[in-house]
């Protein structure tokens, strides 16, 4: 599943947009997110969140969404 559908209306540049979706599919395989559950929609989220605050460099926000992820609710 591509990040691009958690962007709702949200722009972003086509080299942002591969680096976002490189960083949520790493931080998906990183928590062993199954497909269509809520975590992997938390994930995108914050890739988003994190990317828009300027950050776009994949391991980086891949490291940052997993570790916000892993501890929402714990």
């Amino acid at each position: 599943m591509p990040i691009t559908p958690h962007l709702k209306g949200r722009t972003f540049d086509p080299a942002t947009i591969k680096v976002m979706g490189i960083a949520f599919e790493k931080a998906c395989a990183t928590l062993n997110l199954e497909k269509y559950r809520m975590e992997r929609v938390l994930v995108a989220e914050a890739v988003i969140a994190h990317a828009r605050h300027g950050i776009t460099d994949a391991d980086k926000l891949a490291w940052l969404a997993a570790k916000e992820v892993k501890g929402y609710g714990r």
